[in-house]
């Protein structure tokens, strides 16, 4: 006989017993196999048989039974909202107390259960058309005895209100509207009313498809492409909110179909406990060159932060017997060329310059945005804002150490909040109330966010796609050259990176840097000039009944950031490394020509 293949409904089979035989599990089966695992699900519980797919628990069905409109009493449920109901006051009473040790554990096991796949797949399986009910399809009614809103500007207003309200109850982005509206206009165009009526579908079935039709489909044509061209890997290793760790591998190649240069997520890997160079080494062989064995060759080139299991250092050079990530590819690869993260080497730099910033001015910039991290607060400060005829009053930003830009952000924003935050601590006792209205935390306030502004510039420009490595390096220069001449006496401001670099700002006993150097008095002088804020701070604090604080002082800390910074990027920062054009593997950008690149493989196919 014809062998049929089952619909997918909740409604499909209304007798258990119909795929009771010897080559087919029963419904019964897939379902109850979850609780077997825990005798006191499997003591309490037994199966609707109206219903193969609920659950009847015998302890609240016999203290206090409830019917539905069938009339049949049913309690308990689905295995998903089983929990639910074991967690309930009624179920809770009913249990024996020497049994309510067991509910708990039992509890914790549907907790841990995740839905059974295999439910679907074996519906599907073959059966005899004699042994199953067919099952119904809803009626839907013909499209012509709808009742449809038709074209006028009221049903248009009708249907905009509509869409808001859909995309407001499923907490849409706006900007998503014209996406929206794109998608039901296919839909409309596309599928049939009946097919669209009947169509159901669930968060886990998005997810199933997303995950293993789409994006597998997605990641073997980025193995296709890296079959065919040379590619660099950029890794980095991040974390979720419940603390669980991953590594994100990106590449970056030339897709000579479309003719440009792609950056492309790879693959996303769950890191265990271990985070070691050799750990994280062997999950890119096992999730990466395992597979694609024939891609292992076309690597050239890698980038990554400059953590200890990513890669070991002999000052610019990869140690060839270091235990990361880079130097075990390196081992294999010794043409492998290394990119450093320029945005992780300067955030590392700023950190380390702020060690010589006073701390208490740090800790006062923390203080005020810790303060006003509350509704109550923030909601005082913007209406002092309006008062003062503000149309677009501001909040004081949150700190967060982790983020680059957080202290650059957090300064700028005090800084021009800085008259009404005074305003609102004078109704306080804190100890800010008084620091805010000295003239020497504003100044300093003022000095971090002028050196970090420039700084961080440098990070956000190396934040951008597709770079070339000529265009990195000119900037890596331009802010050292800068940095640089703020050390220097007037008569040589206009040196050029090669002449400022020559010079050994690490060694200010040599000779040839003391000539050079700015001394006290000149560098305060060309600061002032540089910025004019500077000077006119500097005589309200000259006014201060005790002044703790004298000019050569606060001076010596702006030299002191700036000379660390100086003598970082000269020991960190790749001046010296002798791979410009090949570095193009990981520096790449869309208006190279394609018949370059493909030269290009050529030639690397032939080395390899």
């Amino acid at each position: 006989m014809p062998k049929v293949k089952v619909q997918k409904s909740s409604k499909i089979i209304k007798d258990p017993k119909i795929l009771e035989n010897e080559n087919t599990p029963s419904i019964i089966d897939v379902y109850t196999s979850p609780l077997d695992k825990h005798p006191y699900l499997k003591e309490i519980l037994f199966i609707d048989p109206a219903d193969a797919k609920r659950f009847i628990c015998r302890i609240c069905t016999e203290n206090s039974p409830s019917t539905k409109k069938t009339g049949k009493e049913q309690i308990g449920g689905h295995i998903y909202w089983l929990r639910q109901h074991l967690e309930t006051q009624s179920h809770h009473e009913f249990t024996k107390y020497r049994d309510r040790a067991k509910l708990n554990e039992a509890v914790e096991a549907i907790k841990r259960q995740r839905k059974p796949n295999k439910f679907i797949q074996n519906l599907e399986l073959a059966v005899e058309d004699d042994q199953i009910k067919q099952y119904e399809e809803p009626k839907i009614n013909n499209i012509s005895d709808r009742k449809l809103f038709p074209l006028s500007k009221e049903n248009e207003a009708r249907f905009h209100l509509d869409m808001a309200y859909f995309m407001i109850t499923n907490h849409l982005p706006y900007d998503s509207a014209p996406a929206l509206l794109d998608l039901l206009k296919y839909v409309n165009q596309t599928y049939d009313i009946q097919l669209i009526e009947r169509c159901h579908t669930s968060e886990t079935t998005i997810k199933q498809i997303i995950r293993e039709c789409i994006c597998s489909s997605i990641r073997e044509k980025i193995v296709c492409d890296l079959e065919e061209s040379p590619f660099s890997i950029m890794m980095d290793a991040s974390s979720d909110v419940h603390g669980g760790k991953y590594l994100a591998i990106f590449v970056r190649y030339a897709n000579f179909e479309e003719g440009n240069i792609a950056t492309k997520l790879l693959k996303i890997i769950e890191l265990g406990y271990t985070h070691t160079g050799e750990a994280l080494y062997n999950l890119l062989k096992e999730e990466i060159f395992k597979h694609n064995p024939i891609i292992r060759n076309n690597l050239i080139g890698i980038s990554t932060d400059n953590r200890s299991n990513m890669i070991s250092n002999r000052e610019l050079k990869v140690d060839p017997k270091g235990a990361g990530v880079v130097n075990r590819l390196y081992k294999e690869t010794p043409n492998l060329i290394f990119i450093r993260d320029m945005c992780h080497i300067y955030n590392l730099r700023i950190e380390k310059a702020l060690d010589g910033f006073p701390c208490y001015v740090i800790q006062f910039i923390v203080k005020l945005c810790s303060y006003f991290n509350t509704g109550n607060r923030s909601v005082r400060l913007k209406e002092i804002q309006s008062q003062d005829g503000v149309t677009e009053p501001l909040e004081v930003r949150s700190y967060c150490s982790t983020r680059w830009e957080s202290l650059l952000s957090c300064t700028e924003r005090i800084l021009s909040l800085w008259k009404y935050i005074e305003i609102y601590l004078e109704e306080t006792d804190l100890s800010l109330k008084n620091d805010i209205k000295d003239p020497e935390y504003y100044l300093y306030t003022y000095l971090l966010h002028v050196l970090l502004h420039k700084l961080i510039s440098y990070i956000t420009t190396f934040e951008k796609s597709s770079l070339l490595f000529d265009q990195v390096y000119e900037k890596i220069k331009e802010g050292y050259t800068i940095f640089a001449r703020m050390l220097l006496k007037q008569h040589y401001q206009g040196w050029t990176f090669e002449e400022v670099y020559s010079l050994p700002f690490h060694d200010q006993e040599d000779v040839l840097c003391r000539e050079k150097l700015a001394s006290d008095s000149e560098f305060a002088l060309l600061m002032t000039q540089r910025y004019p804020r500077v000077e006119e701070y500097l005589k309200l604090i000259k006014l201060k009944p005790k002044n703790t604080n004298d000019e050569k002082q606060i001076f010596g800390h702006m030299r002191a950031f700036i000379l660390e910074t100086v003598i970082a990027m000269g020991k960190r920062l790749p001046f010296e490394d002798k791979f410009l054009k090949d570095s193009l593997a990981i520096y790449l950008k869309e208006v190279h020509s394609m018949d370059i690149w493909r030269g290009f493989i050529k030639k690397i196919s032939k080395h390899n």
